[in-house]
């Protein structure tokens, strides 16, 4: 997808954790028996395996929401062509006629990208749980308090709960608790993110004093390292897996009653 799409990803406490993996300083990363030891030991939120498809469907709705809004407020189609209608099921409407030679549904392509999504993040949280340097700041702390706040506001603003309001645009099950876990999980990906691209433009700039130069070569090592570790991710996620067709049938439902609403709402 074109757009970055800010993701979180949650660490499994069920699951082992991720393989040893080259940190930017040379040593390798910290195997744990249980991603959750290392978690709990750093302070990072932990969530049970069984939370997973409720991460796939944040994904999910996310990307369903950013190309939804994309369409009906500029009529710009993401990159994918004048083909997807935000007021029918992403299941009852084809992404592509053909794709590798087969047609290809709306529904099982947010699929892809809600598991692309997860993986990509995944790898890199698990790595900054594992990291026993970084911690999150003050001002990290400070900007989900805000995220939260307004997310309450806007509920307020529906004049429903922020239980109701959460349920509107996740679906059943995704309670106020779980929604400040990811959260605060994103912002640690993000703040882990800033903190390596520091790093690698500081051992970049002790080759050159061109910027052009180093901060090119250092988002190439920092592109690099996260391909690294997405390849020794141990917790994947599989569009066919459990937990992602799980959680792509709850979204598909939020979705579908989030269009008859709308349908409702706009025929009278």
């Amino acid at each position: 997808m074109k757009k970055t799409l800010i993701c979180i990803l949650l660490v499994i406490s069920v699951l082992t954790a991720v393989t040893a993996c080259t940190k930017p300083d040379g040593s390798e990363t910290e195997t744990e028996t249980e991603t959750s030891s290392a978690a709990e030991k750093n302070g990072f939120p932990v969530v049970s395996g069984e939370e997973r498809s409720l991460i796939f469907r944040y994904y999910y709705m996310s990307i369903w929401r950013s190309i939804c809004a994309n369409v009906e407020n500029d009529g710009y189609k993401y990159g994918y062509g004048e083909n997807f209608d935000p007021h029918v099921s992403p299941d009852e409407q084809y992404f592509l006629s053909k794709k590798g030679g087969e047609p290809i549904l709306w529904s099982d392509e947010l699929a892809i990208l809600a598991a692309n999504d997860s993986n990509r993040t995944i790898s890199l949280y698990n790595d900054a749980v594992n990291n026993g340097d970084f911690k999150l700041k003050d001002e990290d702390i400070t900007s989900l308090s805000i995220i939260i706040e307004q997310a309450k506001k806007s509920a307020e603003n529906e004049g429903i709960s922020f239980e109701e309001y959460l349920t509107k645009y996740y679906g059943y099950g995704f309670t106020p608790e779980f929604f400040e876990k990811m959260l605060t999980i994103e912002q640690a990906v993000y703040s882990y993110s800033k903190t390596l691209e520091s790093w690698f433009m500081s051992k970049r700039a002790e080759d050159t004093d061109k910027y052009e130069e180093y901060s090119e070569l250092a988002a190439e090592d920092l592109k690099d390292y996260r391909n690294e570790l997405l390849s020794t991710n141990t917790q994947e996620f599989f569009v066919d897996d459990v937990y992602c067709t799980d959680g792509k049938a709850a979204a598909l439902a939020c979705i579908k009653e989030n269009i008859d609403e709308h349908i409702h709402s706009h025929s009278h």
